[in-house]
């Protein structure tokens, strides 16, 4: 049998849907409505729907008429017992205007959606701001090899735009599509994760690293083995030198209140 083609992931078309939404998405305006009956018509529905950005919001008040020449835009809905209506102020002869149901099904995206699954597709480890990690979103830390990189979200000149170290790529230039589903890009990711250097704070890297031995150690069961070669084999370094890393963490009180955050942090985000 023979092996299935690999799919080549393509930058996002101008008229990508995905990349229309991430472009009307804006610090001002962190949520996108749009009707269900558009949602219906989006070209790839099923490989948006796979990202878990779109979700459903509450039905919508206001709709466009067209039940008579006046085309009225934005007329407001009545709902009273499940029952939606407008009533036309022009024709006397109209009145109520019944409408379905299907016809006020709203979805929308978030910006804390599109942070949130950042956060997933990087592999971003857990960093709180500790006035260290610059502008922006804090995404997290993120491994280049043998080098940790403080990866956030800014919003530069009308663009989201990634941001590592000393590289920046536009949000929409990171992500393609293979014709069934969207991807990072290999190629642009390489550029943003290239470093010669670390760019996580010491303390913040031993915090993290304090706090997720203890985390892991409540809940034994969900992290069977090693958890120091757990972790040392996360962040790609010996076992020795996470072992010294804890040691040193353990040795101070700044970097054990700290820990303390983050464990508490861990805790909430495992509980969602």
């Amino acid at each position: 049998m023979a092996r299935p083609r690999k799919r080549t992931i393509e930058p996002l078309a101008d008229s990508d849907t995905l990349r229309y939404l991430l472009q009307a998405l804006n610090p001002e305006n962190t949520c996108v409505m749009v009707s269900g009956e558009e949602v219906l018509s989006w070209p790839h529905k099923e490989a948006l729907e796979a990202l878990n950005l779109i979700e459903s919001a509450s039905p919508a008040r206001n709709i466009d008429c067209y039940e008579c020449e006046h085309q009225c835009l934005s007329r407001p809905v009545t709902i009273i017992h499940d029952c939606a209506w407008v009533i036309c102020p022009h024709q006397d002869g109209i009145g109520r205007i019944k409408i379905p149901e299907k016809q006020l099904v709203q979805k929308q995206i978030t910006l804390n959606k599109v942070v949130t699954w950042l956060k997933k597709v990087f592999d971003a480890k857990l960093l709180l701001d500790t006035g260290e990690t610059g502008e922006g979103i804090n995404l997290g830390v993120v491994l280049a090899g043998k080098y940790r990189l403080v990866l956030s979200l800014n919003y530069e000149g009308g663009n989201w735009v990634l941001c590592a170290g000393n590289n920046k790529i536009k949000l929409i230039d990171a992500i393609g599509f293979d014709g069934e589903q969207y991807q990072l890009l290999p190629s642009q990711c390489e550029v943003l994760l290239w470093a010669d250097k670390s760019t996580e704070p010491r303390e913040a890297r031993r915090a993290r690293l304090l706090a997720t031995m203890n985390f892991r150690k409540a809940h034994k069961a969900d992290f069977p083995g090693s958890i120091t070669e757990q972790l040392a084999q996360e962040e790609g370094v010996s076992v020795s030198m996470i072992q010294n890393e804890l040691t040193a963490a353990r040795n101070s009180a700044v970097i054990q209140k700290l820990a303390r955050e983050y464990l508490q942090k861990l805790q909430q985000e495992n509980t969602h």
